[in-house]
C-alpha cells in the first residue's frame, strides 16, 4: 500500500450501543486537503433513552442539537448522500483512518446498509492507528500529543487523530534520520580503524628524482625501506 495512491480521511463517530444495536448520533471527518465535515443524526427520543451514563455524561453535553444548535442535524439519507458528495470530492481513492476503529467503521458501513452496500471504490475496512501504533511499541514510544479539542466532539475527535497521525510520521522520520546518523557514526569509527591499522603496517613511499612512484610500502621493521628495497 502506498500512501501517494489514495485521499486520506481521519474519521470519528459517536454512538449509542447496548449490546443489541448501534445507534448512530454524530460523525466528524476531517480531509488532507482540509476540508472537513460534521453531521448529527436525527434521532427519536426512545433510541435516546437507550444511552449509558457515560455517553450521557461524556457525549450528550457536545452535541451541537442539545446546545441549541439544529444546523448538523440530518436525516440518516441525507447523511449518506452528504457523505458520498464530502468524500469523493477527493482527488484519489479514499483511504480512512480511525481510533479503536471497529464501532466507528460499523456506523460508516450501515450508514449506507451494509459493508457490501459502501460506495464504489470505497474500502471495505479502514486503518486503525490505535492498533498501528501499539504494533509498533505503544504510545510511550511516540509520546504522542495531547488533545487540543474536545474530547468525545467527532469532529474535534478527528481532527486530534490526524494530529496523533501527523505526529507517527514525524517520530518515524526523526528515528529514522536518528538511525541513518548512528549508522554514519558507526561507518566512520570502523573507517578510522582501519586507516590506523593500515597505517601501522604501511609506509609512505616519498617521491624522488628516480623512477619510483609514490605511494604506500609494506613495513618490514621499525626502520624506513632503503632505496634499493624500494626499487
Amino acid at each position: 500500500m502506498n500512501d501517494s495512491d489514495y485521499t486520506h480521511y481521519w474519521f470519528d463517530t459517536e454512538f449509542i450501543e447496548d449490546g443489541t444495536v448501534v445507534i448512530p448520533l454524530s460523525i466528524g471527518i476531517v480531509c488532507e486537503d482540509g476540508r472537513e465535515l460534521y453531521l448529527e443524526w436525527y434521532q427519536d427520543d426512545l433510541k435516546l433513552a437507550k444511552a449509558n451514563e457515560f455517553v450521557v455524561a461524556n457525549v450528550f453535553p457536545h452535541l451541537r442539537w442539545k446546545n441549541g444548535d439544529p444546523s448538523a442535524q440530518r436525516w440518516h439519507y441525507e447523511i449518506r448522500n452528504e457523505l458520498i458528495e464530502f468524500v469523493n470530492a477527493g482527488a484519489k481513492r479514499p483511504l480512512f483512518w480511525a481510533w479503536y476503529a471497529t464501532y466507528d467503521w460499523m456506523v460508516m458501513c450501515q450508514t449506507f446498509g451494509n459493508m457490501t452496500d459502501l460506495p464504489q471504490n470505497w474500502p471495505m475496512f479502514p486503518m486503525d492507528l490505535r492498533a498501528i501504533i501499539e504494533w509498533e511499541g505503544g504510545k510511550r514510544r511516540f509520546a504522542l500529543p495531547s488533545q487540543e479539542g474536545t474530547a468525545h466532539e467527532a469532529l474535534d475527535d478527528a481532527r486530534h487523530l490526524k494530529a496523533m497521525y501527523d505526529h507517527l510520521g514525524y517520530m518515524r522520520k526523526l528515528e529514522f534520520e536518528r538511525k541513518v546518523d548512528a549508522d554514519l557514526r558507526t561507518s566512520n569509527a570502523l573507517v578510522a580503524s582501519i586507516e590506523k591499522r593500515v597505517h601501522a603496517l604501511y609506509v609512505p613511499v616519498v617521491p624522488t628524482a628516480g623512477p619510483t612512484p609514490s605511494g604506500w610500502y609494506r613495513r618490514t621493521d621499525e626502520q624506513e625501506p632503503s632505496q634499493s628495497t624500494q626499487e
